[in-house]
């Protein structure tokens, strides 16, 4: 589009050219030569769509040539999604808004479909006010609307730099209608709930016409969804844990296609003989709307002061690990505390094994154990364990206290009896060799004299060999004699002495 003074420069005509960067010379542009308007669409079908243009205007009007200055042209950049075909119909209190593709049919395309973001405002015909609704899915529905009234709307589509130059729809206005005869209404509230791969689904539904209806859960991949056109059937399958059920809720697990893709659900409210209803669609993504598990197990055993922690991670209902479905190696969140303690410590690691350290030696300490996954989305805490700590390897002050005195009693009471024991020892052996009590004089003078004390061990032989022995014991007189009685007459060692020699005669 460009202005011209047509008063000055009547007759003239236009001709738009293009060039890019590697291209020697102008080119004039299909379907804009020699127009008398100002303004002409350009084909998309001779652009790069990631390459740069200038694009000029040449005025021609039969006696002179003139060129506009040019202007520098993207057209990823710089072109707008034109008007897009609608279609709508009414039902009830719901109008179902179908919004084509733009740029279906052409040749060439700039945008793809999964980067289009569709925009309808729609009001009443008594009110100006106009209300809007976005989707990422050209498939727009209208709910709860007032019966038996007029509601105008239009629609637009942009792309992923979504502005205000794009172009809307011609306005469309209809009619809504009073429900019909036994028409049933539609399931409302829809939710999404899961851990790990499963999910439930919930809904509300008016219980004053829930007689003999039943419900079926249905879904379709995103992009089937998203590439649909008006004559193309959306694939909506049923999820078969789902199908006829008489309550407002599914419990299924899903271990389908990708996890990580992008999928729409909606309940079916189904009664014989009568035409089903549909809920809003739901948009489930199953690594956004669940919840990562528990760990699977976590094993805690207390080791010289230490708790020693084995953690599993969470696993699905088939015993797969978490990491196939969210994105793994996860971190491991560890909170524990004293018991009856309301002051929590924690830790993190990306280890399964881990040892808590510093902890105070018998001590009960409870923990709880959470999976968080590489985009920060934490999981529940395992079940809460407490576990006594034990000797820490260092011995307290009154432990040393109770050893030292063990130690000296031990060693007082082994000195006392090694003591004794020599004691008794020294007394036994001078008692036996060293006695105390000195032989009769008699008898130490044989042992003094040498010859005598080898006749006297002799006789002493000879005496054993042939005589008995005999033990005479003195008794002392009870009665004190006169000092000159008490003084006996000296024995003649001759005259007493037996001569131990005995006659073998008679």
């Amino acid at each position: 589009m460009w202005d011209w003074n047509n008063q000055i420069n009547y007759g003239a005509k236009f001709t738009a050219e293009y060039m890019s960067g590697h291209m020697l010379s102008w080119q004039a542009v299909p379907g804009c030569e020699h127009v008398m308007v100002t303004k002409c669409n350009l084909p998309v079908e001779i652009f790069d769509i990631f390459e740069e243009y200038s694009i000029r205007v040449k005025a021609d009007n039969g006696s002179r040539v003139s060129f506009s200055q040019s202007i520098s042209f993207a057209p990823l950049l710089n072109s707008v999604v034109g008007p897009p075909p609608v279609i709508v119909t009414a039902k009830s209190s719901i109008i179902e808004i179908f919004i084509a593709d733009p740029e279906e049919g052409n040749a060439k395309r700039i945008w793809d479909p999964l980067d289009y973001f569709y925009i309808v405002e729609y009001w009443t015909k008594n009110c100006e006010q106009k209300r809007q609704l976005s989707s990422k899915v050209p498939n727009i529905t209208l709910y709860d609307l007032e019966p038996k009234t007029q509601y105008c709307l239009r629609a637009k589509v942009c792309n992923t730099r979504c502005s205000r130059n794009e172009y809307f729809s011609p306005d469309y206005c209809l009619l809504t209608t009073d429900r019909a005869p036994g028409e049933i209404p539609y399931p409302t509230n829809l939710q999404m709930t899961g851990i790990n791969t499963n999910f439930t689904v919930t809904w509300d539904y008016d219980n004053r016409s829930a007689d003999n209806i039943t419900f079926t859960v249905q879904y379709i991949l995103g992009h089937d969804r998203v590439y649909t056109n008006a004559k193309k059937l959306q694939k909506w399958r049923t999820i078969e844990a789902c199908r006829n059920l008489t309550e407002t809720e599914c419990n299924f697990c899903w271990v389908r296609e990708i996890f990580m893709g992008i999928y729409y659900l909606r309940v079916t409210a189904i009664k014989k003989g009568v035409e089903p209803s549909y809920s809003k669609v739901l948009e489930f993504t199953p690594d956004k709307h669940t919840r990562l598990g528990a760990p699977s197990a976590v094993v805690v055993r207390s080791r010289d002061g230490l708790l020693d922690i084995q953690i599993t991670e969470p696993r699905n209902h088939e015993n797969k690990s978490m990491t196939e479905f969210l994105s793994g190696p996860y971190k491991y969140y560890i909170v524990f505390w004293k018991e009856g303690s309301s002051v929590n410590k924690s830790e993190i690691t990306e280890q399964t094994k881990w040892a808590i350290t510093d902890l105070e030696p018998w001590t009960s300490y409870c923990m709880k154990v959470q999976a968080v996954d590489v985009y920060n989305k934490k999981g529940l805490f395992s079940s809460v364990q407490c576990v006594k700590t034990t000797d820490n390897g260092y011995p307290s002050v009154w432990k040393i206290l109770l050893y030292l005195g063990i130690s000296a009693v031990s060693s007082f009471v082994v000195i006392m009896v090694s003591i004794l024991f020599f004691y008794y020892l020294y007394k036994m052996i001078r008692y036996t060799f060293f006695p105390s009590s000195k032989l009769p004089t008699s008898i130490e003078e044989c042992f003094m004299d040498h010859s005598k004390r080898k006749q006297f061990l002799i006789l002493q032989t000879k005496a054993e060999q042939c005589c008995e022995t005999v033990s005479i014991t003195v008794a002392e007189s009870e009665e004190k004699t006169d000092t000159s009685k008490d003084k006996a007459e000296p024995i003649s060692t001759q005259a007493n002495r037996d001569s131990g020699n005995y006659s073998s005669e008679g």
